[in-house]
């Protein structure tokens, strides 16, 4: 290690005289002061003309997909683990479309964000597997130098016998480093396909009813209603409430819908809502109290229901949550979930607890919702026969966890059903 650290030392002082000459010249021009000043932005946000300027929203759509193009087309290279310099392109591809969303994201107010990160994360994952493929092409040329090492025969293989085992040791080691960085980057590069991740970026910039059309979920599959049917067959089993639950399940997956562009969320997490709505209740088939908890334990523990060991946590989760409890990553299994799934768990938890509190008379009153998206506020337009107080009061007590997560007020008002 000390032999590999002076040679690398070296190599870097030779290099770092003409790089500080370089950068004086270019501080010298002024020209990164220039950038700076061209740069800059106005103090007061209110002063930005170029807010959702059609013109700039345009022109970031035409950049980004250009971007996403670049990206997706070294997705069959990723696929083959020997594919270095694919990967390598792959990464400077995703690096590019991080930087022209960053540049971008003023224009939307921070709406790329969650983005940014995601490709942040991606980014990184395959610059370190690009940093050990550099490490495994550049340790055999060390043993190649010590063999050329000034000296007699004799020095040289002394030299050699000191440092090969150390050497092939850490090619051994990088080796194995890199299949799990390439199992890492892969694993993170389907999860953004399973997220459409991608098509989120697009939507982002496009008109409400078309974001909405870009991230439509999938219609159900015959799999997905034999799910569908066997969930159901559990809650009967439980005595659920079937009319309430339904009634509840349907606002919730309309809210879901409407918001789309707000939690930005796939059809996979629609099921999960799906799901969750027709079992909130269960748990009063053990006791009225503390029901949702109660509800979660029987989401855990049934064997008939057809969820994978995460979808478990994940929808026991929900269900726990739709009540008045505040989510913490001290309850169990909640703080056993990633946290891109505690996010998911809290949102949908919140859109459900909406749901249910529109139904608190179990009367179906409310037949629709519609919501209004504004900068700060999300405000729901109830159509029912006649306003009710009981579900107005509801709302009140259970909307906290929605304006926490969403990070907007949420309102509503009644409208006349027609």
């Amino acid at each position: 290690m000390e032999y590999l650290l002076r040679l690398l030392l070296f190599g870097r002082d030779t290099l770092q005289d003409s790089i500080r000459e370089t950068l004086d010249r270019l501080e010298n021009t002024r020209i990164t002061q220039d950038f700076r000043n061209l740069t800059a932005l106005p103090q007061d946000p209110g002063d930005r003309a170029y807010k959702r300027d059609p013109f700039l929203c345009s022109r970031a759509r035409h950049d980004i997909r250009r971007r996403i193009e670049d990206l997706v087309r070294f997705e069959e290279a990723l696929q083959d683990p020997e594919s270095k310099e694919g990967h390598h392109e792959m990464r400077i591809a995703a690096k590019r479309l991080r930087y022209t969303m960053e540049v971008y994201s003023p224009l939307l107010e921070g709406e790329l964000m969650p983005a940014i990160i995601t490709m942040r994360n991606f980014q990184d994952a395959l610059g370190e597997l690009h940093d050990t493929d550099v490490w495994i092409g550049l340790l055999p040329r060390f043993l190649e130098e010590g063999q050329s090492f000034p000296g007699n025969a004799g020095e040289q293989s002394q030299l050699t016998a000191l440092i090969e085992p150390g050497i092939l040791h850490l090619l051994r080691e990088c080796r194995a480093t890199r299949t799990r960085q390439y199992a890492k980057a892969l694993g993170q590069w389907k999860e953004i396909r399973a997220e459409k991740t991608i098509e989120g970026i697009q939507a982002v910039l496009l008109p409400g009813a078309e974001a909405q059309k870009a991230m439509q979920p999938e219609r159900k599959s015959g799999g997905d209603k034999k799910r569908l049917d066997q969930v159901v067959r559990v809650a009967e089993n439980y005595r659920y409430e079937e009319e309430h639950s339904r009634h509840v399940t349907s606002l919730a997956l309309a809210l879901f819908d409407d918001l789309i562009t707000l939690h930005r969320m796939g059809s996979t997490q629609k099921k999960w809502l799906h799901f969750a709505g027709i079992l909130h209740d269960i748990g009063y088939f053990r006791s009225e109290k503390g029901h949702q908890k109660k509800g979660l334990a029987l989401v855990l523990a049934d064997s008939d229901l057809p969820f994978t060991p995460r979808e478990r946590s994940i929808i026991g989760s929900i269900v726990r949550y739709h009540g008045t409890e505040k989510p913490t990553p001290r309850h169990v299994p909640f703080g056993r979930l990633s946290h891109k799934d505690q996010r998911r768990v809290s949102m949908l938890a919140a859109i459900l607890r909406i749901a249910d509190a529109l139904d608190v008379s179990h009367e179906a009153l409310i037949s629709r919702i519609e919501p209004e998206l504004q900068n700060d506020r999300v405000h729901l337009h109830c159509y029912a026969p006649y306003p009710s107080p009981s579900e107005e009061s509801a709302f009140c007590r259970k909307k906290d966890l929605f304006e926490t997560i969403f990070q907007r007020s949420v309102e509503m008002s009644w409208r006349a059903a027609a």
